[in-house]
């Protein structure tokens, strides 16, 4: 079924679409400023807009195999991309429901909180789990998950640098110093190095798996 690339082009239209109207609420468009101008000052934002222009471009090549009649196998866009999108937005979801977010409160619930902060980043990381190639990733390759989030850490501090403000409590150098920040950076960097290590991990062993069914 993984291999399957019409369970991949209706899995993908979903989450297309689904992240699309995501951001698209998100951007408040039609509000008294056009959109809403702190769109792109939160990683949540940033990091679905992303995936979804990145889930675009996979929707595009999974709808070019169909068309060539290449109904089996897995996406051949760099998975070392799709990789880095997958950690990105599996990092917005865990750290918003630990860290910001609350689902116990009815204010979690609204439609557009659900599908910024758990369904759109879950569907990228399964899309990432089932339909992405497997036995090219490399533990090193830990490294590139770091590359997008170190840039907004320093688009963040240095924004708030400027106009006093910032996204998060854990880059808030006003409260906490820049050593505070820093050491947040770390504990967050460990997380990203975690959970960056299992999916590698769970990629190996999956195509361990398929290559001892494909040799039976």
């Amino acid at each position: 079924m993984m291999e399957n690339r019409k369970y991949q082009l209706y899995f993908r239209i979903t989450y297309v679409s689904v992240a699309l109207f995501g951001v698209i609420l998100a951007l408040e468009i039609g509000s008294s400023t056009i959109f809403n101008q702190s769109f792109f000052v939160y990683y949540t934002n940033l990091s679905n807009l992303i995936g979804l222009v990145f889930g675009g471009f996979l929707l595009y090549e999974t709808i070019g195999f169909i068309n060539r009649k290449e109904l089996k196998g897995y996406s051949s866009i760099n998975p070392r991309w799709h990789f880095m999108i997958a950690i990105l937005l599996l990092v917005t979801l865990i750290i918003y429901n630990t860290l910001l977010g609350n689902m116990f409160s009815k204010d979690y619930w609204q439609v557009r909180n659900v599908i910024m902060h758990l369904v759109a980043p879950s569907m990228m990381v399964i899309d990432f789990m089932l339909f992405s190639d497997k036995g090219i990733l490399k533990f090193k390759d830990i490294l590139y998950s770091l590359i997008m989030p170190y840039i907004y850490v320093g688009y963040a501090l240095l924004r708030g640098l400027v106009v006093g403000e910032y996204p998060y409590f854990f880059l808030n150098a006003t409260e906490l110093g820049y050593l505070g920040v820093a050491r947040w950076v770390i504990i967050l960097t460990l997380l990203f190095v975690l959970l960056s290590f299992i999916v590698i991990g769970l990629n190996k062993i999956q195509y361990k798996m398929n290559k001892k069914y494909s040799n039976n």
